[in-house]
């Protein structure tokens, strides 16, 4: 066993062992044997299967117990090793080991109510983390640019946690996460996370019913005001079907999420003059299939209505914008 919790002693070394066979003249420097320490020792993480060996940018030591197998690292040029649990190290290894980063930063702890984290660092400085919002039982990675959006978000405090990796998605690519109370929300991209935008739960859960991607597209903004001079009423714009924008919107008094799309939105946003900022303002509802007696010559048009008044347009055909009026 280490002599570690003897005065004056830093370094541990082992002689002997019965797990797998004898395993001789194993040391372990101070910065290994604390993290060993720290994480359990013996009776947690088992007993070392190598010597510590360089493995490109990070030193490592392997251990196994009857959980499995797991492993200390520390990045070049540290003192500090950081140990990773059984499922934290097979997930490291799948996506790629030391070239997706060292772990630093003490290896997993908490971030947030829920949240478990490892911080991962590559030799040109960028960093990214492996997390888990089940206390490792599932174990996602965010890559750089992904982990510094999901920073700026606010992170697993703000934000909630991953509960995807990267994946694919209509064109483009998502990370779903993970609300405390359980609700679902998502990061959003089409240039492998050097753009990202975020929808919270309810923006997200209004996204998937009206068709997703398929409907809309992915986001060209974040979730932003209005204007300075309309900062109740908040938006995210989507290239909408075939290249016709369209808007997700909510005035912060009103729990309800409406779509603006299409020759409506182009009647909002251009006969009206400024949408919100009009005498429109809001909306109030969805757009619908509306029958005015007066509009003798049509048979159908479509409405919604906003807080100042109403847009309506002619039906839609495949390719054509067609014309509107307020």
């Amino acid at each position: 066993t280490p002599h570690s919790a003897k005065p004056g002693i830093t370094n541990a070394l082992w002689n002997g062992g019965t797990m797998t066979g004898d395993i001789d003249n194993l040391f372990m420097d101070n910065g290994f044997k604390n993290a060993y320490l720290n994480a359990g020792g013996r009776n947690n993480v088992g007993i070392p299967v190598s010597d510590i060996h360089d493995w490109n940018n990070v030193t490592i030591m392997d251990f196994r117990s009857s959980a499995g197998d797991s492993a200390i690292l520390r990045l070049k040029g540290n003192t500090d090793g950081s140990y990773l649990p059984p499922k934290w190290w097979e997930k490291y290894k799948a996506i790629g080991g030391e070239s997706a980063g060292g772990p630093y930063n003490n290896g997993v702890h908490s971030w947030g109510e829920f949240s478990k984290i490892v911080d991962l660092k590559k030799p040109d400085g960028k960093t990214a983390a492996l997390m888990s919002a089940d206390n490792g039982t599932t174990i996602y990675y965010l890559p750089p640019d992904w982990w510094e959006k999901f920073k700026s978000f606010g992170g697993a405090p703000t934000i909630g946690c991953p509960v995807s990796d990267v994946r694919k998605w209509e064109g483009g690519e998502v990370v779903d996460l993970k609300m405390k109370d359980g609700s679902a929300a998502a990061m959003m991209s089409t240039d492998g996370g050097k753009t990202v935008y975020y929808l919270h739960k309810e923006l997200w859960a209004k996204y998937k019913a009206l068709g997703g991607p398929a409907a809309l597209g992915y986001p060209k903004s974040d979730w932003h005001a209005w204007s300075t001079s309309v900062p109740k009423v908040r938006i995210m714009d989507f290239p909408g079907k075939s290249g016709y924008t369209c808007a997700i919107m909510k005035e912060d008094s009103s729990s309800n999420y409406y779509l603006v799309k299409g020759t409506l939105w182009k009647a909002y946003t251009g006969t009206a003059g400024n949408g919100a900022s009009s005498y429109l303002g809001h909306p109030t509802g969805e757009e619908y299939k509306w029958k005015d007696g007066w509009l003798w010559w049509a048979k159908e048009y479509y409405r919604q209505n906003f807080k100042g008044g109403w847009c309506w347009a002619r039906p839609r055909s495949k390719g054509s914008c067609g014309s509107s009026s307020c």
